[in-house]
């Protein structure tokens, strides 16, 4: 029986391979899907390290957090696009 209970390091490196593997196999490199992807998992991350009660996550704290280059949400939506 699966364990049910995982440590953040454990889910953030699955999700990360996960996603890897997705982007490869599509051959997405850095197209729009392989972006966001990257939000996907970031936010994923982001709630369960503010917010594990699931119920919201701010994508504009969550690029804030992620991007210490002034990036702005608008700009990430941008690569997506």
């Amino acid at each position: 029986m699966p364990n049910p209970h995982f440590t953040r390091d454990q889910i953030s490196a699955a999700l990360n391979i996960s996603m890897d593997e997705i982007i490869n196999a599509a051959g997405l490199g850095e197209e729009a899907a392989a972006n966001a992807m990257i939000l996907l998992l970031n936010a994923t991350l982001h709630m369960l390290d503010h917010n594990p009660a699931g119920d919201t996550v701010e994508l504009e704290q969550v690029v804030a957090d992620i991007y210490e280059d002034g990036t702005t949400l608008t700009d990430v939506l941008g690569w997506l696009r």
